[in-house]
């Protein structure tokens, strides 16, 4: 595949996933083996964030807590969550999915 026609497919398919959700402000999806396969927004470029989450997942992985393949039991999607954002990460496809998401929280409830 020519290299322009490979980077505007790159493109096109991270831009697609990344685009339907609300409140996003970055993303990256990382491979199996560890490497950044595409990012975006505020995730761009971002490898050793990239690397935290691979190892994040590789340890919960190891435990038997996450999955990277679809045929297993354990969970497939984990939340960390800070103060005014959060990151949603997800397995799919032998791939590691990071969305970053701004963080809204409800007005707290009149006591």
């Amino acid at each position: 595949m020519e290299k322009k026609n490979f980077e505007r497919l790159n493109w096109k398919m991270s831009t697609f996933s990344a685009e339907k959700i609300n409140h996003q402000v970055g993303f990256m999806v990382i491979h199996e083996k560890g490497g950044l396969i595409s990012s975006g927004g505020e995730l761009e470029y971002n490898e050793m964030l990239a690397d935290l989450f691979y190892k994040m997942v590789k340890e919960s992985t190891d435990k038997g807590l996450l999955s990277l393949s679809d045929n297993e039991g354990g969970f497939k999607k984990l939340t960390v969550q800070y103060e005014d954002h959060f990151y949603v990460v997800a397995v799919s496809n032998k791939k590691i999915h990071v969305v970053k998401r701004k963080y809204y929280p409800s007005d707290p409830a009149a006591v």
